[in-house]
């Protein structure tokens, strides 16, 4: 029978690649010199044959290879009480994670592979600096060939349009770096694991898109909190030294007194301290009076995300700045969709379903919006 034959070439196949294993233990690893020219000399022979099983489809059998090699060279390393350096064999790993989509698995494999090259080189001492990396190196690779194509080009065009200021390929993929080098992923999973369900309408894409959704909110405060700590100005890294909430973060810690206070006294609008929009580097004062038009009505329980959305998409927040008045509308929809989405669990939920693809938008526009006019147009913050 075909499937017979198969099972056997299958079987096959692994009984030669289990050879070779042993082949490169021997050849290979037993006479490893953990103070070689070639750092990664003695693990290449094998990563050759992974990789050339990942690259034929066959990801996880290459990602079975990379964990039981590393389990044979840290047996190796504890018996001979010698340290190999192990970068090659943690990036490649890394890449194999992300290839079958296990993001948050392959990140922390790939930071492993950055400090194996801070510890055991002189020339390197950042993870920036790392391979895995780098401008040119793994993780850039990656986000060039599978995140960036699947950005909706409407992004870029918008923040390009309202900031007044080119976005290439290249600044998104550095700004996802700079996140995944701290951690972060939220950007790339919301990136590719929406675009990962396509048009499926399904309880599952649903689900997916519900999680994407959640994953750029919950960015979008965490960035904005990572602006303030790293600000020029002092006054804004002081104000940011205990995170503030969210609402804090984008309208309220700009003024001395509680929103409440404020709109029964407008007087004392008058009265403001520092923050990422009001500082002594660089202000925006039209987004700031359009976000606090729009925060009340954002912010209410009593209006579902839908209706927030409808009422930001219809309503003009400043409309003597254009620009403002766009960024604040996907500004207060992040402020909204954070607070929502923590306590959503239902993924089918009529006031969120019909518009997962316009929030998405709308998050993407906000987080690449506040970045680049922190550090891109206003150098407020240097990354």
């Amino acid at each position: 029978m075909p499937y017979d034959e198969l099972i056997n070439k299958i079987e096959a196949l692994w009984d030669e690649v289990e050879s070779l294993g042993s082949k490169w233990v021997m050849d290979s690893l037993k006479t490893a010199d953990p103070y070689a020219a070639d750092l990664d000399g003695y693990i290449k022979p094998l990563i050759t044959l992974a990789e050339l099983l990942r690259l034929k489809k066959l990801p996880d059998v290459s990602r079975d290879i990379y964990e039981r090699a590393m389990e044979i060279i840290d047996e190796h390393c504890r018996t001979q009480g010698i340290d190999l350096h192990r970068g090659a064999i943690y990036a490649n790993y890394a890449i194999a994670q992300f290839v079958i989509g296990r993001y948050s698995q392959a990140l922390p494999w790939l930071h492993a592979a950055a400090n194996e090259d801070i510890c055991h080189r002189t020339d390197i001492t950042t993870i920036y600096e790392s391979y895995a990396f780098s401008e040119n190196g793994i993780f850039n690779q990656w986000l060039k060939m599978h995140v960036l194509p699947k950005l909706p080009a409407a992004v870029m065009a918008f923040v390009s349009t309202e900031l007044g200021i080119s976005i290439s390929d290249s600044d998104v993929r550095a700004l996802i770096r700079w996140l995944a080098g701290r951690g972060d992923l939220n950007l790339l999973t919301g990136i590719v694991e929406y675009a990962s369900v396509g048009t499926m309408t399904d309880y599952h894409a649903e689900a997916v898109r519900l999680a994407s959704v959640r994953d750029l909110a919950t960015l979008f405060e965490v960035l904005l909190k990572m602006l303030g700590k790293a600000h020029n100005s002092p006054d804004v890294a002081l104000a940011f030294a205990t995170p503030p909430t969210l609402a804090g973060t984008i309208c309220h810690m700009h003024f001395a007194d509680k929103r409440r206070d404020r709109r029964r006294k407008p007087s004392l609008n008058l009265s403001s301290r520092p923050g990422l929009f009001r500082n002594s580097v660089a202000q925006w004062p039209g987004l700031l009076a359009a976000i606090d038009a729009g925060i009340d009505r954002s912010g209410d329980a009593a209006y579902t995300p839908d209706q927030v959305w409808q009422y930001l998409n219809t309503t003009t927040l400043c409309g003597t700045d254009s620009a403002a008045d766009a960024v604040a509308k996907r500004i207060l929809l992040a402020y909204r969709l954070r607070n929502e989405t923590s306590h959503n669990i239902n993924p089918t939920d009529p006031a969120m379903a019909p518009h997962y693809d316009d929030f998405r938008l709308w998050l993407l526009e906000a987080v690449l919006s506040v970045f680049f006019w922190v550090t891109k147009k206003t150098a407020a913050v240097r990354v």
